[in-house]
């Protein structure tokens, strides 16, 4: 057993611990981050890319773990946005301190901790009943179904006048005004659904009427998908919402249970996330309370179109030295710095990236132009330029890599506006953050995110079990649909050697869905489909299901390996959004065409006849809405590579003024046009 603590205190010995378990040999915490490590407080963190924040945070839960379980019970709370976020932060502590992953604490999602801690609880109470499903795709489905099921002039109009427009109908979404009463809203933060009135209804003096019926409509739709437990992730918001308004001791005694809360990636919270997050620990007895991130990095609400970022730091902290970066990179970088921190008695506390990486030969940052002629010579500029700086036999190569990024990816038909499918005809665009989609068998078992994680393989077959059923109309006693629930009440009640055999049907489909054998996976999982629903439910497949599982396996298109001739080096080619987070050795940062304009384009100010860029290391501020989402997506793509940085761009928005002040920035301009 660990000793119990009654008090938190963070001391060297422990700091000097978590050095030798997470640096390399012979490394040390700076005191930048000893500050943030010892900190168990209300201020914020705010960190420049590359800063090690997440080994910082990883420190500071190590430390803290030698020092559960705590005389009073209480916990530690962990959140960040995403699956791989949350897995980052476990990767070693697991090992190391698996107690800080069992009860009173709890390290995961913001969505997960909301669904388990507030918006099931309050479903099953309010309902008498579990949730059915949490899932966008499903959601949608069962919208569409309702929409073209209903009848008479609110539904028709739902139909024409939603659907014609990105079927906002599958985007209402609930919330309480100030008065505490419910409104619909398109998106869990956006405006109430505007009806377009046609000319018949005035000349019918029928406005009002048919607003209200289209209203009701809309209402009774949610009112459905909630009794009925088919929700969208935003709902789950609106049920803890409802639970606070509902029991408002709950407050009380989430902070009771979690006397240390940290948020991760915090410049990615949405609003209704940061309020939520706020209402509940934002005071006592909440002793720690920190929000850790870079404000400059947030490119998620940027794609998005909300620029308006939400997390701006309580009396933060900074760590202002890049790990990752040189000096020479950091700067650069630092000039499309946009949040500088807060501005205190005495001047500014800035938010400032320097760059701590020394390597043995300076290397530039490279400014590459080109034009239509030679922009098929990039990828292989690119390689000439890794190879001259000797990165191909660099030891962090072969770990981080080499990278070609731009902000937009999809061509078009207007080939004179370049994206990253027109300037690498070999690369075809991927969502990385693509919905789990349950539309055919084949689909299912080619999943990415199962690939060597046995847990994630077998949740897929579960799911595609209790889809099947729901699509061959079969129904639980109350009712509803068969969730994992209920599905494990039907097995409990069997005989022990049934039990077995359908555990190890269940194991064998998910090793292969595991191991990568989709044709394998796939015989085995429509075997283990057919077989169960049979022997349990004695039912048939019906026209659905057969469509699902389809008549063989189909391949889905690969995505593409790094590019590279024979002999070549791997690069990789992606979008910004999919490598946010990452390091690379070397990044080839390209611009692409994107609302009307390029990067270089969206951040040129005009002052007073004079051309301003961030870029030129100007102290100007790029307020527009896609201004501001380009510095963004530079900040994030520039600040990627420990070593090696280019910036390929079309020489026709270049004047040779403009190029030299580049060049006074620290960059090399390379001309592709001149043969250079």
């Amino acid at each position: 057993m660990f000793a119990v603590n009654e008090t938190m205190t963070i001391t060297g010995e422990l700091i000097a611990r978590a050095e030798r378990l997470l640096l390399p040999n012979g490394e040390t915490f700076d005191d930048e981050r000893r500050d943030f490590i010892r900190s168990l407080d209300k201020r914020d963190l705010m960190a420049v890319p590359g800063s090690g924040k997440t080994t910082a945070l990883q420190a500071k839960l190590y430390c803290m773990a030698q020092q559960l379980p705590q005389a009073d019970g209480r916990g530690i709370l962990v959140l960040s946005h995403t699956n791989t976020a949350v897995d980052e932060l476990k990767t070693l502590l697991q090992g190391h301190c698996p107690h800080l992953f069992e009860y009173p604490n709890f390290v995961g999602t913001i969505q997960q901790f909301v669904d388990k801690y507030l918006a099931i609880p309050f479903y099953e109470s309010y309902y008498k009943k579990g949730i059915e499903v949490i899932d966008a795709d499903r959601y949608c489905k069962e919208c569409d179904k309702i929409v073209n099921r209903g009848r008479g002039m609110a539904a028709s109009h739902v139909r024409f006048k939603f659907a014609s427009d990105n079927k906002h109908y599958n985007q209402i979404r609930c919330s309480y005004n100030d008065a505490g009463e419910i409104y619909l809203t398109i998106g869990i933060n956006g405006k109430m659904p505007e009806i377009k009135v046609p000319q018949t209804w005035i000349k019918a003096r029928r406005v009002e009427e048919n607003k209200k019926a289209i209203f009701k409509f809309l209402f009774e739709m949610k009112k459905q998908l909630f009794v009925n437990g088919i929700l969208h992730y935003d709902d789950c918001y609106f049920l803890a919402e409802s639970y606070l308004r509902q029991t408002p001791t709950v407050v009380e005694t989430l902070r009771h249970r979690f006397q240390y809360v940290f948020v991760d990636e915090a410049q990615d919270t949405q609003k209704h996330q940061l309020d939520l997050l706020n209402k509940l620990f934002d005071g006592e007895p909440c002793d720690c309370f920190q929000f850790i991130g870079d404000p400059n990095q947030s490119i998620f609400s940027s794609h998005s179109r909300n620029t308006t970022l939400q997390w701006t730091g309580k009396n933060p902290r900074y760590i202002n030295h890049s790990i990752r970066l040189t000096s020479e990179t950091a700067k650069v970088v630092n000039n499309l710095v946009t949040d500088k921190g807060h501005e205190e008695e005495g001047g500014w506390e800035h938010f400032a990236v320097t760059g701590q990486r020394r390597l043995g030969a300076v290397i530039q940052p490279q400014m590459i132009l080109y034009d239509q002629a030679t922009m098929g010579r990039l990828n292989e500029k690119f390689e000439e330029l890794i190879r001259a700086n000797h990165l191909d036999q660099e030891e962090g190569a072969a770990k981080h890599g080499f990278h070609i990024i731009g902000w937009a990816a999809v061509k078009t038909e207007d080939h004179d506006k370049l994206h990253l499918e027109d300037i690498f005809p070999e690369y075809t665009y991927t969502s990385t953050d693509a919905a789990y989609t349950m539309d055919t068998l084949s689909k299912v078992v080619q999943n990415g995110k199962a690939r060597d994680n046995f847990k994630v393989s077998n949740r897929i077959v579960i799911e595609s079990f209790l889809h099947v059923l729901f699509l061959s109309e079969v129904r639980a006693e109350d009712g509803g649909s068969y969730n994992k629930t209920k599905l494990s009440k039907i097995l409990a009640g069997l005989a022990d050697d049934v039990i077995s055999q359908y555990r190890e049907d269940l194991y064998n489909c998910a090793k292969e869905i595991a191991a990568g054998n989709h044709v394998q996976a796939y015989t085995l999982l429509k075997s283990f489909v057919t077989r169960w629903m049979q022997t349990l439910f004695h039912a048939a497949l019906n026209d659905s299901c057969r469509a699902y599982l389809g008549d063989a396996f189909v391949a889905e298109p690969v995505a593409a390996e790094p590019v590279h001739e024979e002999g070549g080096l791997p690069i990789e080619i992606g979008t910004i959004h999919s490598v946010k987070g990452r390091t690379h050795c070397a990044t080839m940062y390209v611009e692409t065409y994107y609302e009307g304009k390029y990067e270089c384009e969206h951040l040129m100010v005009n002052k007073r006849g004079e051309i301003k860029n961030p870029l030129f290391g100007d102290d100007v501020a790029n307020t527009g809405t896609y201004a501001s989402m380009a510095r963004k997506m530079m900040y994030v793509g520039f600040s990627r590579p420990t070593h090696l940085l280019c910036y390929a761009t079309e020489k026709r928005r270049w004047t040779d003024e403009h190029l030299e002040k580049m060049r006074e920035q620290g960059w090399n301009v390379i001309d592709l046009t001149l043969g250079v």
